[in-house]
């Protein structure tokens, strides 16, 4: 009896390892309710000015407004939370980039390779995305109303809905 216990103690606990509920947040990314505010009301924005805009950058809770970031190699940043609007992001590489809920509402990321990026919960309103590679990115839950995303490859990416998209989704998110 107590095997069986023991192994069902074991199933629980991976259940709930694979579901986050024990995960620790790491030092990098601060905790944050679910229903918590956008970049765009979040009191106490970073001023990041001085911060190098690189790849892996830590740029989580920064004020980029308007900032010109084009043709910026930003690879793998964290973006968590920042506030974009109007930011020209134009042929900017953003590859695994993290970008949960920032605040992009008319950013222009013309050309920019988003391949894998994490955009759940963006705001893209207003956005433009023309030619953007947004191949296998993450855009559960963003908002894009009025995005440009005219000739945008969207191959695999997850939709807004949480479904893929599939082949030849190139404008628009087509279901395989």
């Amino acid at each position: 009896m107590r095997m069986k216990l023991t192994g069902i103690a074991a199933v629980g606990v991976g259940v709930a390892l694979a579901l986050g509920a024990c995960a620790a947040p790491t030092d990098t990314e601060p905790l944050r309710e679910a229903s918590g505010p956008t970049a765009s009301s979040a009191p106490g924005l970073r001023d990041c000015s001085d911060v190098p805009k690189t790849p892996k950058a830590n740029l989580i809770d920064c004020d980029l407004t308007g900032a010109d970031l084009s043709e910026a190699d930003l690879s793998g940043a964290s973006l968590n939370w920042a506030n974009l609007t109007g930011a020209s992001l134009t042929g900017a590489k953003l590859v695994r980039a993290k970008l949960v809920r920032a605040n992009l509402v008319g950013a222009n990321l013309t050309g920019a390779n988003l391949f894998r990026a994490d955009l759940s919960g963006a705001d893209l309103s207003g956005a433009s995305l023309s030619g953007a590679n947004l191949g296998a990115a993450n855009l559960f839950g963003a908002n894009l109303s009025g995005a440009n995303l005219s000739g945008a490859d969207l191959v695999w990416a997850i939709w807004v809905d949480g479904r893929p998209c599939g082949p030849g989704s190139v404008g628009k998110c087509s279901r395989s």
